[in-house]
């Protein structure tokens, strides 16, 4: 009860400064049968009598001796410069098409009387109201900027002030006490939260570019300070300054990389950015992996000290692998300088009798098929 009474005083004061810099007709209102308050032409209160006039209006309103509210008292009720204008808005009523509020398809439009459609702020009710200037309909449930400030008008057309409102696809909006939306980083509650410069829109679940440096925010729009969070199906890691770090670095005696547009880190294989010869392996948690990697089914082996991928022959463990241009450990035969090899069910080159398919061959020490007569053990073959 307090907040909703704080926030009515709040209107009220934010519609005092408003009217002061706002050159704009004062308007009252009524209640629509459909429950959304109906603006309605008139600079006093009043009550609804209507008339034979077949105005666009519909209804016309004038005020009643029986209207309580009225501050002419009923000696004055029909007299007077504000009757007047309401029985000229009645006569230019029935020459214009349309004129005053009208309801169409679910928003609300204002008629001049000249036929056009009224845009910007408009007030009444001890409430300001804003029509696009696109079209003219009245804003609600959504932010509109007047050329100066942006502001969020809820689903009745009031100013939001002093807290947070969102539209019905879930961007988040921060107004200050007078109604205008805040931008760029907010401490609000002790959580910081950006605010997007040009629509004042909150950012949420996203890694944000701010000047030179990266930051990401989780899903409530809050600032994550430090360490490791996960983002987008990678992992980012922000600094005591809450700044991701990018580029190569090190956290708990690992080694990472992480994109220098995204902040994201580097998961399966990449290319050094400084050397394409180089390529290095990441696990899905962002750590390099050093000597031999699984990568879906695919065998490589990376150098044990620096993580840099192998090629070609390489001894390991004391025997003899050989990797292709791509880094894959060949398994099978392989055709090597013109030199026929075959590598066992490990990848491992093997040696003497080979039984493959149903055949039998032989390797010499070095790995190498031969041919031909052979002298083994003693015995030619």
């Amino acid at each position: 009860m307090f907040q909703k009474k704080r926030k009515q005083i709040l209107r009220r004061c934010l519609s005092l400064v408003l009217a002061m810099s706002m050159t704009v007709p004062v308007q009252a209102s009524a209640l629509s049968s459909s429950g959304v308050e109906q603006p309605v032409q008139g600079e006093t209160s009043i009550s609804r009598e209507v008339t034979n006039s077949s105005s666009a209006l519909g209804i016309i309103y004038k005020r009643s001796e029986e209207d309580p509210q009225n501050p002419l008292g009923p000696n004055e009720a029909l007299t007077g410069e504000p009757f007047e204008k309401l029985e000229e808005q009645q006569n230019a009523a029935q020459t214009n098409e349309e004129q005053g509020w009208i309801l169409r398809d679910g928003n609300w439009y204002y008629y001049n009387e000249d036929g056009s459609v009224r845009t910007g702020w408009i007030y009444y009710n001890d409430e300001w109201y804003f029509l696009s200037e696109e079209d003219g309909s009245m804003v609600r449930g959504d932010a509109a900027n007047d050329g100066k400030n942006w502001y969020f008008l809820d689903e009745d057309g009031h100013i939001t002030v002093s807290g947070w409102a969102s539209t019905a696809d879930n961007r988040w909006y921060y107004a200050d006490d007078k109604g205008i939306l805040k931008n760029g980083w907010q401490e609000l509650s002790g959580e910081w939260y950006y605010l997007d410069p040009e629509d004042c829109h909150m950012h949420m679940s996203e890694v944000i570019p701010v000047g030179e440096k990266l930051y990401y925010v989780n899903g409530s729009g809050q600032l994550h300070r430090q360490g490791w969070t996960s983002s987008n199906g990678g992992w980012v890691y922000a600094g005591e300054d809450a700044a991701l770090v990018t580029g190569w670095f090190e956290t708990d005696g690992e080694l990472h990389y992480a994109d220098p547009a995204t902040g994201i880190q580097a998961a399966g294989w990449l290319c050094d950015p400084e050397d394409v010869n180089k390529w290095y392996y990441f696990g899905d948690d962002g750590k390099m992996v050093k000597g031999w990697v699984n990568d879906n089914g695919s065998i490589s082996y990376t150098d044990p000290q620096t993580g840099i991928m192998k090629f070609g022959w390489q001894l390991i463990d004391g025997l003899y692998y050989y990797f292709n241009t791509s880094g894959i450990m060949v398994i099978g035969w392989l055709n090597v300088d013109g030199k026929t090899y075959y590598m066992n069910e490990s990848g491992a080159l093997t040696g003497g009798w080979q039984h493959v398919d149903g055949k039998t061959y032989y390797m010499n020490a070095s790995g190498e098929m031969q041919t031909g007569w052979q002298l083994i053990d003693s015995r030619r073959e």
